[in-house]
């Protein structure tokens, strides 16, 4: 074969190789979230069963994190 079959043979291939990838690491449908336990930081305590059914946005940071940090006057506007 020449290198100008190969080359449109392997692109193909590969774009057939990730796309299998992604249907296969796609998420379950109606999974459901795992048990926790968590505080607001104004100290009201909540579980998956008193959320449930809200739009809940949980942050992990860090306080060495600058990235973070710089996000948290941000994300406490939402």
């Amino acid at each position: 074969m020449s290198p100008r079959t190969i080359v449109p043979l392997a692109a193909i291939f590969s774009v057939l190789l990730l796309a299998s990838l992604c249907a296969l690491a796609a998420s379950k449908d109606k999974e459901p979230a795992p048990r926790f336990n968590a505080m607001t930081t104004t100290g009201e305590k909540f579980t998956n069963e008193s959320i449930k059914g809200k739009v809940v946005l949980l942050e992990f940071w860090t306080t060495w994190c600058g990235f973070c940090a710089d996000e948290a006057a941000f994300v406490d506007k939402i």
